[in-house]
């Protein structure tokens, strides 16, 4: 009888081990994952925080584009200037030769202010057009954040 309790405390001894040791991998590979989804979620957090940031820069450089094209619109300068243009092109035709050099500078001073706003304006619609395709969509996956 004794016998069997000395082999019946000893099997007992050993279950409490093995379930021991368990418990110590169990808890051992449930701390190495939950630090990992912990900088995942860090990770996560830092991204969209980045692409917020960036969202707000992007609406910056629209609404500024917004209101310069609304001032330009405004006051119709160039539409001023081609008209200008024109005029002084209809004059160089009818002038006589002493008011053509004035005319000629006067259509050339013109033309290069129509010209540089022209730039300036297409100048504007490029760095806006380079900005507004890297709009980013995220979708939430179940196994993280992941890009579309």
């Amino acid at each position: 009888m004794t016998r069997d309790a000395f082999s019946l405390g000893r099997t007992l001894k050993i279950g409490v081990a093995v379930l021991f040791t368990l418990a110590i991998m169990v808890a051992g590979i449930f701390l190495l994952y939950s630090r990992r989804a912990d900088k995942e979620t860090r990770r996560a957090y830092s991204m969209i925080a980045q692409l917020e940031q960036g969202m707000s820069t992007q609406e910056q450089l629209l609404s500024e584009a917004r209101s310069a094209r609304q001032k330009l619109i405004q006051t119709d300068t160039t539409l001023q200037l081609q008209n200008q243009t024109e005029e002084l092109r209809q004059r160089l035709l009818r002038a006589e030769n002493s008011e053509v050099s004035g005319l000629r500078q006067q259509l050339n001073e013109t033309t290069g202010r129509l010209h540089r706003m022209e730039a300036e304006s297409a100048a504007a619609e490029v760095v806006i057009r380079s900005y507004a395709p890297s709009n980013l969509s995220l979708k939430v996956r179940d196994d993280g954040i992941g890009l579309i």
